[in-house]
């Protein structure tokens, strides 16, 4: 007997066998046992997801001497006519050869013809979207007035170049990609049924390599099989295959998370020599990143894991522990470059290159300031926190982390008593400095802010910016206030009001947009073009003026179009 491949021995022969298309089969399960079966429906989906597998277990069971069933009973003539493919009721066309309005018309004069032995004569047309727009156009009356003993299965890859005319004369399911977890149990029941003994880590990275595709996924496990025997360790059988190996994305990760720039270059370099493409490695590693955040973000439910996709404990607990070293903010970064990285391999002429530059800046990511690093130690000084991002797992960064954050100086002298609201008034600047070496963050809050005395002897008004009134009027940062005050004017009571002045915001926000000027302007004299101009025309600098459009930047009333 000659040999049948696994795609085609282990192809599903009822509806209970089709893997991962639960939404499509009860569907249409259900319109049989309901008796409201359609004239056409048209499969969309990827390739590799059960399409025509799903067009032909319909066909039997439409024809079934027991039927029209949901349940086929696939040992009667017709069942085992349609699964040898030789029932004279079913014709299967290929739209890729069978695409001229010639065909159409060859297949319009054979639909008059009854069935031979079946209910129904069932026309399957598989790549649909290759028949031209005359012979769709043919078509089209057959397809919405067919006789009662025809249907119609249509089936394509790409339902967006299928006509309007069309699809509205079907009934339309849309097959998805299989879930990793489920390519892996059925490969799993394949390896099984078929006595070869395969490595769960050689099966996982089969599912994850054939991207969503159960059809390639026994082909690459077809070709696994073919190798057994051999004395192939794991590694080198996936080499062999173009598999991306497990094991070297996750070092890869660790190297990343680690900033290790050496180790990184060094684990491309071996990617390279293995062979393997550099556009899949990403994918791959985009994967992974994917995982690295689903294990952060249900640390606390681990259950829930199993369900989302296949791991391992050993990879669970990688994940789990390079978890602990990055915030989510780093792994979407990590998401960010990644993407770009894929976008640029795929069209660059040196994807090495890109692989290797998009592994190192990954690598630089925790080195580097993150706007919502900055935002969060705002935020942190304005609630009297501080905010240290979560690096101190690592002991090559502890040194420069530690250099980045607030530190409480010691008073290199004691401050003067005062004891009157006049002391407090006149000395508030030399309070403010003060407040610059031993509170960094009060300092950060009475910024521009005015001192003046109240209506009673005992009352201190203090005039601040609208954003911090409402945080300096919290219980915290009020007593905090009201310490500080007291350590360097020495006044035990005190009567406090603090209000919110939108002057002093408007002048700060002026202060700011005239420091912003200045740097633009000193920019410009240095820029390398400008120095260029000077030195061919021996000319100098007379006046640097700001354009409308730089002042509405400034005033952020920009187009960001602009």
């Amino acid at each position: 007997m000659s040999y049948l491949v696994l795609a085609r021995k282990w192809r599903p022969q009822n509806f209970e066998e089709v893997v991962g298309q639960n939404h499509v089969t009860k569907v249409l399960q259900n319109a049989i046992r309901l008796n409201r079966v359609a004239h056409a429906y048209l499969f969309s989906g990827p390739r590799g997801v059960g399409k025509t597998s799903v067009a032909r277990i319909f066909s039997k069971a439409l024809n079934c001497e027991k039927g029209p069933t949901p349940t086929p009973c696939g040992v009667c003539s017709q069942c085992i006519e349609m699964a040898s493919g030789k029932s004279a009721d079913v014709v299967e066309i290929d739209g890729a050869s069978h695409r001229g309005i010639d065909n159409i018309r060859s297949l319009q004069e054979s639909i008059g013809y009854k069935p031979i032995k079946g209910r129904f004569k069932i026309y399957i047309i598989d790549e649909v979207h290759m028949l031209t727009v005359e012979a769709f156009n043919a078509l089209l009356k057959t397809l919405e007035e067919p006789p009662p003993h025809v249907r119609f299965i249509f089936a394509t890859t790409e339902v967006h170049r299928v006509p309007q005319t069309v699809l509205s004369r079907c009934q339309r399911f849309d097959f998805r990609r299989i879930p990793t977890k489920d390519i892996s149990l059925h490969l799993e029941r394949i390896a099984k049924a078929e006595e070869i003994p395969v490595a769960s880590s050689i099966i996982e990275a089969i599912a994850v390599e054939a991207d969503g595709s159960l059809r390639d996924a026994e082909t690459l496990l077809e070709q696994v099989i073919a190798f057994h025997g051999e004395g192939l360790d794991d590694e080198e059988l996936l080499k062999l295959l173009g598999i991306v190996d497990r094991t070297s994305l996750i070092n890869v990760l660790k190297a990343v998370v680690n900033g290790d720039r050496k180790a990184c270059l060094q684990l491309v370099q071996e990617i390279y020599e293995s062979g393997c493409d550099e556009v899949k490695f990403l994918n791959r590693l985009l994967d992974l990143v994917h995982r690295l955040l689903i294990v952060k973000t249900m640390s606390d439910n681990p259950s829930s894991l199993t369900r989302r996709f296949t791991i391992s404990d050993h990879e669970l607990e990688i994940l789990s522990s390079l978890a602990e070293k990055v915030s989510a903010e780093i792994v979407d970064t990590y998401y960010q470059i990644l993407i770009r990285g894929i976008e640029l391999a795929r069209r660059s002429s040196q994807p090495h290159f890109v692989l290797e530059m998009t592994i190192l800046k990954m690598a630089s990511v925790p080195n580097v300031l993150h706007m919502p690093d900055i935002i969060k130690s705002v935020k942190g000084l304005m609630e009297g926190k501080v905010y240290q991002p979560p690096l101190e797992a690592l002991d090559h960064r502890k040194d420069a982390l530690q250099k980045t954050t607030l530190v409480e100086h010691q008073p290199s002298e004691k401050p003067l008593v005062r004891r009157s609201l006049d002391d407090i008034v006149a000395e508030w600047e030399q309070f403010l400095n003060w407040l610059t070496l031993h509170d960094q963050i009060l300092k950060v809050q009475l910024a521009n802010s005015i001192a003046e005395k109240g209506q009673n002897s005992s009352e201190l008004v203090i005039s601040v910016i609208p954003v911090y009134s409402d945080i300096l009027k919290t219980e915290s940062s009020f007593d905090r206030l009201k310490g500080a005050l007291h350590e360097f004017f020495g006044i035990p009571e005190l009567v406090l009001t603090i209000k919110g002045d939108d002057e002093l915001a408007q002048n700060a926000k002026q202060i700011q947009n005239n420091l912003e000027i200045k740097r633009m302007e000193r920019e410009l004299k240095n820029h390398s073009m400008v120095r260029e101009i000077l030195e061919l025309f021996n000319g100098s600098i007379v006046d640097v003026r700001m354009n409308a459009y730089s002042q509405d930047v400034l005033e952020g009333e920009a187009d960001s179009d602009g």
